[in-house]
């Protein structure tokens, strides 16, 4: 398991959140809401980010249903995450991400920054795992469904 710096990603398909965090504290904070066009961001803003805190790894939140299904959001972000994992040569880890807006909508005071906030909100979700279930977070399959519809 790695341990260090890491870089959160709240998915959106006009808004993308940032946020940078660390093991060692368990905290995170929002970095940065880039600007995507149906859920790309301009890899060169994405870079200059990973460039400035040279992350061990990304957690990208994947959105399910409170039930723990999926929706159609989730699907799209499973397509980010072969996208990202094909243009950012990093570990891409994953964590449900039920309620994060709400939770950064209560923390954060600058509606501007909501998306990096719940970018923090993810990571910390994820830093916050025994460190087994962190690393086994890794290994869920970008293509496959983690829970099918009913």
């Amino acid at each position: 398991m790695p341990k260090g710096v890491f870089v959160g990603i709240d998915w959106g398909e006009k808004r993308i959140g940032l946020a940078v965090g660390q093991s060692l504290t368990g905290s995170a904070r929002g970095l940065a809401v880039l600007k995507a066009k149906k859920g790309i961001p301009d890899w060169n803003d994405v870079k200059k980010w990973l460039a400035k805190y040279q992350p061990e790894a990304l957690v990208l939140g994947l959105p399910l249903l409170l039930d723990g299904k999926e929706q159609p959001l989730t699907e799209r972000v499973r397509e980010f995450a072969q996208v990202l994992s094909a243009t950012i040569p990093l570990p891409v880890y994953w964590v449900e991400e039920q309620l994060s807006s709400s939770e950064a909508s209560e923390r954060c005071d600058n509606p501007a920054m909501l998306d990096a906030e719940a970018a923090a909100v993810i990571l910390e979700t994820w830093l916050s795992m025994p460190a087994a279930q962190r690393d086994a977070s890794r290994h869920l399959q970008i293509e496959q469904p983690k829970h099918k519809e009913d």
